[in-house]
Formats: C-alpha cells, structure tokens, sequence
C-alpha cells in the first residue's frame, strides 16, 4: 500500500470535490 505526501491544495480539490462534508465551517 502506497502513501503519498499531500500538499494542502490537493487536499482542498479532494475535500471540495467529496462535498465537503463534516470539515467546512
């Protein structure tokens, strides 16, 4: 199983396209 270091705009277009479910304030 691979890990890959993500940087924060990666996180934010994987967490924008998810929906943002749970995080957005």
């Amino acid at each position: 199983m691979k890990t890959k270091q993500y940087t924060l705009d990666e996180l934010n277009d994987a967490f924008i396209a998810g929906g943002g479910t749970g995080r957005k304030g």
